[in-house]
């Protein structure tokens, strides 16, 4: 076994006792570049601190000036070695474990945001507010998680520890990160309804519009971070930020190729779900989804019209276009022409729960339907019920397609 020198035998010993050059500095009251120095033989300790030295790292004096071990035995070397290896994966999952902790923190910042949205719009009806409040807090969980990361990278990167493990370390971190930085935009995009929906600055929304919009909106920018993450992955391969083994290529191929096919299934789900929207929207929207009461013939319809309580209106005064006085029979007289301007039908408009008229091409204008609000309100009643289920169609395939990607992302990672 080659002998060391009394720098590299110290460098051994610090790496197997997990110890920094700083670390070993300050416990010998020196700079961490001293240590430096003497790890690469520039200069020696003083005389003074070996028995020092000798004693933090539990070998006599003589061997420590050897350079060896004195009881020259085959795993001295060896030990200390796999030793140090340990040591630095120990540190390096320290750090790791740290980082996750961290992370929680950022994701705690941005569940403040998403509280303090929820508050300000059903305690305060100030959604303009609460979405500003949350954003900032996102900001800052954004940020917080960046300086995060950067901190950690810069901890594990130590000239002393391997290039191979120091990858591995960064490629855990990376994917703690990138599960947080998700946490936080999904959380952003659960908030957007609150700036799309609301009247003006000075109004919240419904718990139920939130609810249902912000599910959707989250579910699509979940989608996306789906995209992002894995181009972001290729951009950092590509970039060598970490080294992949054999094995770890071919999985990430494996990956892939399996995005590409669940992209082009996924994206041929959503166009074919999109186009029949659009056909169920082209059908129904100039036409009522309630039928309201539709008439034959004029007498029946004019019967209906003037059906009403004859309400006490002394106090009401009429006028015509021309700000003329006229009676109140003159000015809730209605009429019905044909195309040649003649009177198909004359009445007294004082049927209240009437709002919408439509009117048939047959016989003059017959058939005449008519609404009421009631009508109206079961047909608004009834084009929420569908949109809902469009809404649940939508959500579904976006919850679908995710279970079924990260499922079998997890098999190819297991394989």
């Amino acid at each position: 076994m080659e002998k060391k020198t009394i720098g590299s035998f110290i460098a051994a010993l610090r790496k197997a006792n997990g110890m920094t050059q700083k670390e070993l500095a300050d416990m010998l009251n020196v700079s961490d570049k001293s240590v430096s120095r003497w790890e690469r033989d520039e200069t020696a300790p003083d005389l003074t601190l070996i028995p020092i030295i000798a004693d933090i790292f539990h070998v006599t004096s003589d061997e420590l000036l050897r350079g060896e071990r004195i009881n020259n035995e085959a795993q001295s070397e060896d030990k200390i070695r796999i030793r140090s290896e340990k040591q630095i994966q120990i540190i390096i999952s320290k750090e790791i474990t740290n980082f996750s902790v961290k992370s929680t923190v950022s994701i705690g910042i941005a569940a403040m945001g998403l509280m303090a949205a929820i508050i300000c719009n059903f305690g305060f009806y100030r959604a303009y507010i609460g979405f500003f409040l949350a954003t900032c807090l996102y900001i800052i969980a954004v940020i917080c998680e960046t300086i995060f990361l950067k901190l950690s990278f810069s901890s594990i990167n130590n000239e002393d520890f391997d290039y191979t493990t120091i990858s591995k370390g960064k490629y855990k971190m990376i994917n703690i990160a990138k599960r947080t930085f998700v946490a936080i935009l999904v959380l952003f995009a659960i908030c957007m309804p609150l700036v799309i929906f609301p009247y003006d600055a000075y109004m919240g929304i419904s718990i139920d519009t939130w609810f249902s919009f912000g599910i959707c909106v989250g579910l699509i920018a979940l989608l996306l971070c789906v995209f992002v993450c894995h181009y972001v992955d290729i951009y950092l391969r590509k970039r060598d930020t970490y080294i992949l083994s054999e094995q770890e290529k071919a999985i990430a191929k494996n990956k892939d190729n399996y995005f590409k096919k669940w992209m082009k299934r996924g994206s041929l789900t959503i166009i074919i779900t999109i186009i029949l929207t659009i056909i169920y929207l082209s059908v129904t929207s100039d036409k009522m989804l309630v039928t309201g009461n539709t008439f034959y013939n004029y007498d029946d319809f004019k019967a209906y019209m003037e059906i009403g309580t004859d309400y006490d209106d002394e106090y009401t005064t009429y006028y015509d276009e021309n700000n003329n006085e006229i009676s109140k029979e003159e000015a809730l007289t209605e009429y019905i022409y044909d195309v040649d301007g003649t009177i198909l039908c004359q009445y007294m408009n004082l049927n209240q729960d009437v709002v919408q008229i439509s009117y048939g091409t047959k016989d003059g204008a017959l058939p005449i339907t008519v609404y009421t609000d009631e009508d109206l309100q079961t047909d608004t009643n009834i084009r929420n019920s569908i949109n809902f289920i469009w809404f649940i169609i939508y959500a579904a395939e976006i919850i679908l397609f995710l279970i079924c990607y990260l499922r079998n992302i997890k098999k190819i990672e297991n394989a």
